[in-house]
């Protein structure tokens, strides 16, 4: 994937490009390519154009990663919760940081959802559902958006 500008400017024009406000090392040309693009690259994008007269920072540009889930086995310990892991696809670990991008939701009849507030975990690079009131359900459904 590359991002790219186009720059007009009394010569030498030079670039530096950014994420997330951070300067990207050796990232010095009027485009940026990102290969294997995953989760990790998700974020801000700017690049800074000068020339001896002076330099601009471009607006942002966002970039959203999604990355497809592979789904762990179910399981319903002694206690009654409900635990269900999932990891990205392409095989990258999950952080802590990515935690914030993901919601869990319950519902008991697949039209009303409500939240379910800290049933979200990162463990071993996997993201973890673990719902400890659904023992109070018969029948309890779930998803988990990203955002």
């Amino acid at each position: 994937m590359s991002l790219g500008v186009a720059a007009l400017g009394a010569p030498p024009l030079s670039y530096q490009w950014f994420k997330d406000s951070t300067n990207l090392a050796g990232c010095t040309s009027d485009s940026l390519t990102l290969s294997r693009v995953n989760r990790q690259d998700r974020g801000v994008y700017a690049v800074q154009v000068s020339n001896p007269g002076g330099s601009t920072l471009s607006s942002n540009g966002v970039l959203q990663v999604l990355v497809q889930q592979r789904l762990g086995d179910a399981t319903i310990p002694a206690d009654g919760s409900f635990s269900l892991t999932s990891a990205d696809a392409d095989g990258t670990p999950l952080t802590d940081a990515n935690l914030a991008a993901f919601e869990a939701l319950a519902s008991t009849n697949l039209v009303d959802w409500i939240p379910l507030t800290n049933a979200l975990r990162i463990t071993n690079g996997m993201l973890l559902l673990w719902d400890v009131g659904r023992s109070n359900y018969p029948t309890r459904y779930y998803q988990v958006l990203e955002h």
